[in-house]
Parts: C-alpha cells; sequence; structure tokens
C-alpha cells in the first residue's frame, strides 16, 4: 500500500556552514518511530535539506509536520516487498539517500543497502549489529576485548551457572539479552530472591544477563563513525532525578576524555559505521569508567546533542553521500526533556538560578518550531484514554449482570 500527502518543488539553499550547495533530499523511511520526529527536527534545522518521510502508520504525528517536503505510508520494513518500494517511492521524490532512525530500520538499511537505487546513511555490518543488538553476546565481547564492564554473567541453569550467579556481588540487575529504554530490569539485592524469581519464571531462564550494579552515575557517549573512526561526538550526563532504568530528563554536555578514549576503541574494534549512543557508568570512588552497552539508533536527546553544536542526522547524511565535512566540536550546556520541564515549572520553580536551566535550554526551544506533531500526539493519546474510559464504563454493567446472573444460576441450584 501507499499513500502520497504531499510535496513540494526542489530549490537552492546554503548550509549553516555558508557554503552553497545543491539541495540534499533524505528519505526517512521509520516516521512512526518515537526518535524520528528530532531525527526530522534536526534534518530540517539545515535550510538545504527536504525531508521526505515514509511510515507505516497514516495516524504518525510526523504526517502533521510543516517540514516534511512529503508523507508517504507503505507496509513497512517487514513486508516481503519492502525493498521495492522503498526504492520506488525513494526514486518517485527524487531521494539522495535513505536515513532510519530506528534500530529495526537501521537493520533494514543494513540488509537491503545494495539493492536500493540512492545512497544510504552509515549503518553498521550486521555482525557489529548482532553484537551490540545481544547484551550477552556484548558482554562477552567487551570480556574478549579487555574493556572494563560490570561483572556479567548469564542466567541459565545448572550448578555450574547456580555458582558464577552466587559468586557475583550483589545488589545486581537482571537485564532481558533483547531489548532497551530499562524495559525489563529489576534489581535483587541477594542471591537466594534472584534465583527464586528465576524458578518461578522459568522463561527468564537464558534471556536475561545479571549484572552487578556499580555505585556512581551514568554518562553516555553518541558518535557517529566511518569504519571504526569516530566522525563527531558529545558527551553528556545527567543533572535530574531519573526514573528507575530510564534516562534523566535533564543533561548537561560535558568533556571527558576517558570515555572519549574508551569509547574511540570500542568502535575501531567493532569497525562501526554509522550513529551510536553508549552507555557508561562513572564508578564512584575510582576513576575508571565501565561500558553498559551500545544503543545503534538515533537517542532521544539527539535534540540535546543538536543545542550542543552537533547536527548528527545531517552530518550522517554528509557521510553517507561522501561528502567530507570539520569534526565539529560541541560546547557545554544543559538540555531538558518537556515532562522534566513541565513538572518543574509545575512546582513554581522558573529560571535558570533556581532550576538549572532557562526555557530556550528545553524541547520546547525546537518544537515550537514545528508544533502540529506533538499537539497531534496529545491529541491521538487523549482519545486513546477517552476511548479506554469508555470501555471501561460499558463493560462495567456487563460483568455485574453476568455476576448477578451466576449468583441467581447457584442460588437455583441450592434450592
Amino acid at each position: 500500500m501507499y499513500n502520497e500527502w504531499r510535496l513540494r518543488i526542489p530549490r537552492q539553499a546554503s548550509v549553516s556552514t555558508g557554503t552553497t550547495v545543491n539541495e540534499l533530499s533524505v528519505l526517512v523511511i521509520d516516521g512512526e518511530s518515537t526518535f524520528a520526529r528530532a531525527v526530522v527536527l534536526c534534518l530540517s534545522a539545515v535550510p538545504a535539506v527536504r525531508v521526505h518521510v515514509l511510515s507505516r502508520s497514516n495516524r504518525a504525528p510526523l504526517r502533521f509536520s510543516r517540514r516534511l517536503a512529503s508523507f508517504h505510508t507503505w507496509d513497512g520494513i517487514h513486508s516481503p516487498s519492502a525493498s521495492q518500494e522503498c526504492a520506488r517511492i525513494a526514486q518517485r521524490v527524487g531521494a539522495d539517500l535513505c536515513l532510519a532512525a530506528d534500530d529495526a530500520a537501521i537493520k533494514f538499511l543494513a540488509c537491503e543497502r545494495e539493492h536500493l537505487p540512492v545512497g544510504c546513511a552509515p549503518v553498521p555490518l550486521l555482525a557489529s549489529l548482532d553484537v551490540v543488538s545481544d547484551k550477552w553476546e556484548f558482554a562477552c565481547f567487551l570480556d574478549a576485548h579487555k574493556f572494563p564492564q560490570p561483572a556479567t554473567t548469564l542466567c541459565s541453569t545448572g550448578p555450574a551457572a547456580e555458582e558464577r550467579i552466587r559468586a557475583l556481588r550483589f545488589p545486581a540487575l537482571i537485564k532481558p539479552r533483547i531489548g532497551g529504554n530499562g524495559i525489563g530490569i529489576r534489581q535483587f539485592n541477594d542471591p537466594n530472591t534472584l534465583l527464586s524469581y528465576l524458578f518461578d519464571y522459568p522463561d527468564a531462564w537464558d534471556r536475561n544477563i545479571l549484572q552487578t550494579v556499580i555505585a556512581g552515575r551514568d554518562i553516555d557517549c553518541s558518535v557517529l563513525c566511518e569504519h571504526g573512526r569516530v566522525l563527531a561526538y558529545t558527551i553528556q550526563r545527567g543533572f535530574t532525578r531519573a526514573d528507575s532504568f530510564q534516562p534523566p530528563g535533564g543533561i548537561e554536555f560535558v568533556d571527558d576524555p576517558r570515555v572519549l578514549s574508551i569509547v574511540s576503541n570500542l568502535m575501531a574494534v567493532l569497525e562501526w559505521n554509522g550513529i551510536a549512543h553508549v552507555d557508561l557508568r562513572d564508578e564512584e570512588g575510582s576513576s575508571q569508567v565501565k561500558v553498559l552497552e551500545v544503543n545503534p539508533r538515533f537517542w532521544g536527546s539527539v535534540l540535546g546533542s543538536l543545542h550542543a553544536g552537533v547536527n548528527f542526522p545531517y552530518l550522517a547524511c554528509l557521510a553517507g553521500m561522501d561528502q567530507p565535512f570539520l569534526a565539529p566540536k560541541f560546547h557545554s550546556c544543559r538540555y531538558v526533556a518537556g515532562a522534566t520541564a513541565v513538572r518543574q515549572w509545575m512546582r513554581g520553580q522558573f529560571g535558570a538560578k533556581r532550576v538549572g536551566f532557562r526555557f530556550s535550554d528545553t524541547v520546547f526551544r525546537y518544537v515550537m518550531t514545528d508544533p502540529w506533531p506533538t499537539l497531534a500526539e496529545l491529541f491521538l493519546k487523549a482519545t486513546a484514554h477517552l476511548t479506554a474510559a469508555v470501555q471501561r464504563i460499558a463493560i462495567g454493567p456487563a460483568r455485574r449482570n453476568t455476576k448477578e446472573a451466576g449468583r441467581r444460576s447457584s442460588a437455583r441450584e441450592e434450592t
């Protein structure tokens, strides 16, 4: 299925560097992704870039963006004809290259790029993707190449595995081998409680890793690489409290040579292509930084990187077009997500001195330039909540009637 919503006429434009170039036309192939909106905002910050979007859903909030040259729906990357459909739309809109925001679509491009008539932003080798996408495989990789990491073992059955679990220092975290965004992570303070949990949920065996909790603070590094060489990077850490195993809503960009050294070496060994977001832990009481995981996709704070002076989506497109650029230097600043900023303001806290950030340091600075996708998302969420509430109200009497009928039936049987 293919639908086109709008299409504008090509133009000439100048990039922020002042260099006059032919317009760059980019097709973002996963417009339904939660990361796609920020990627589009980054791309559209450069006047020379025209952005086209493919989405599995015609209700994707990006459909309402005024920053798009065109919006199209298709059957998605899992369709048997996905490669041909993507190629047809790319040619139709005159795209110079394809770009993916989320890991599934990035893997699709890694598999199908040779079959597309246009180029792609750099994507990792499939072997590298497989390593970082499985936390146990990645832990084994880090161990084999002597990268610092928390003590890690696989939650598997058998006396030897139980001995390894008991030998680990607690508290420890159980993490699904596949997945991210903190989903499925649980903390256990002793091995007996953990083993009891695993025996109660046998499906968890071999599907989770166990990792020692490292006292300290999280620090992350975002990179764009080409054949293992870092072309651009930013380093960030949280300055606001985060919900359990979720990224903080407020981040600050900092220099840390230790982080850059470890991440540069890691990307070189992985022979990494494209973007990645590396999670690390700065251990309390030591100077050591330990690697936690690599996310092979754009990250939730990619607009924060733009705020700090590094436009990763645009630079990825330049790299995909083999167009050289000077490595950008990010500057120290703070960036705050919308929900975190609103929580502070609702408490009556305003101003940089009281909350540690200004309005211009929040996502709203960027959302205000293209508000319709955010408004559409709020409307869709409100509609979903209202529909669920109506269904609960409608189901309530039916359940009561069913229970009453059951009681009457029981009474008749007793008599």
